[in-house]
């Protein structure tokens, strides 16, 4: 009865709302001020396919002088052998063991065809790092280092101001792998798992190592929301001529539904008493990747409730204009930032 009522309810005030929503007009700031960015990134990807396993110690020996932090870092994280304690020789072993492995080789190569050129993508991330020193001013730009790692990683903040991409998990959403029962990604997670969200999942990561931790006595629904939506806000903000859609990893039809049921889903939120719930069964879907919105007609995405955390963020913004990114990344208390944003959809 409780879902029949809760279709009932998005039904009657999306009927309210029965123009077609529209992109949302961002204000993007002038850039004139901001010398442009010239992103050094190292093809670590590459230059690995490069080593001739027949003169591997060689090749290992480039790479080393090459990357003497990043190639450490790799193979300790990804191949689990420290260099550094190797004493019998187990590291050089281990690499050229990786080097000519089938699944590796193969999972190196479609990585290649899909990424030989990196320059459109290069290009979108300068352009986001631009805007990153306009209201970060302070903070260095990154070095950035591609890799393929057996689908472990998409992008990863390193030490000593580096940023790791891997390369592997945006092979498109057709890729073979992803479908493998071994990995087991659902389809509405593989669908962006391509070169599209390749910038946004970069940038989230940036965004993240910024933000302060979230305290493990902030687990209600509205903290998640909140800290979410500061998130989606920022990353938003360093990427502003992407859709919507593609920041939100929704589909187009998935972004329309929100925008135009943007009050019923509110009223649900509030009427089924989630906005102060910690039960991670009743909440989780509506902050963490999921197919859908429990309570919610079945077109409704998961993590509606990040949505409504932006447009919280959103308002609170418009009403202190003032709040730097930095600062907002300081504010404390989603239930004193509700209440200041006086958010009404």
């Amino acid at each position: 009865m409780r879902f029949f009522c809760g279709i009932s309810l998005f039904v009657a005030l999306s009927a309210c709302r029965s123009d077609e929503p529209t992109e949302r007009k961002r204000i993007i700031p002038n850039l004139d001020n901001i010398p442009p960015v010239t992103l050094t990134v190292h093809r670590f990807d590459q230059d690995l396919l490069k080593i001739d396993s027949n003169h591997h110690l060689e090749g290992i020996k480039r790479l080393e002088k090459a990357y003497p932090n990043f190639n450490n870092l790799f193979f300790e994280r990804v191949v689990g052998v420290k260099h550094l304690q190797d004493s019998v020789g187990e590291y050089h072993s281990r690499v050229r063991e990786y080097l000519t492995h089938p699944s590796v080789r193969r999972i190196a190569d479609t990585t290649q065809i899909v990424f030989k050129n990196f320059d459109k993508i290069q290009n979108i991330l300068q352009e986001s790092f631009r805007f990153y020193k306009f209201y970060f001013p302070n903070k260095p730009i990154p070095e950035i280092y591609t890799f393929a790692a057996q689908y472990n990683y998409g992008a990863i903040v390193l030490p000593n101001n580096g940023l790791g991409i891997g390369l592997d998990m945006f092979l498109g959403a057709q890729h073979a792998d992803y479908t493998d029962p071994v990995l087991a990604y659902p389809a509405y997670v593989r669908r962006t798992f391509d070169a599209a969200h390749l910038p946004v999942r970069v940038m989230e990561a940036v965004v993240q190592d910024m933000m302060p931790e979230q305290a493990a006595t902030e687990n209600k629904l509205l903290d998640f929301m909140i800290q979410n939506g500061k998130q989606m806000y920022v990353v938003e903000k360093l990427l502003p001529h992407l859709p919507d859609s593609i920041l939100w990893s929704y589909t187009a039809e998935q972004t329309k539904w929100c925008k135009k049921n943007e009050p019923a889903i509110w009223a649900h939120l509030l009427k089924q008493d989630l906005l102060y719930s910690i039960k991670s069964k009743d909440i989780m879907k509506l902050y963490a990747p999921a197919p859908n919105s429990p309570g919610m007609p079945p077109e409704a995405p998961g993590r509606t409730g990040n949505y409504i955390g932006l447009q919280i963020i959103r308002q609170y913004m418009e009403r202190f204009p003032n709040t730097s990114l930095e600062q907002l990344f300081q504010l404390k208390n989603a239930a004193k930032i509700l209440e200041a944003s006086k958010y009404k959809p």
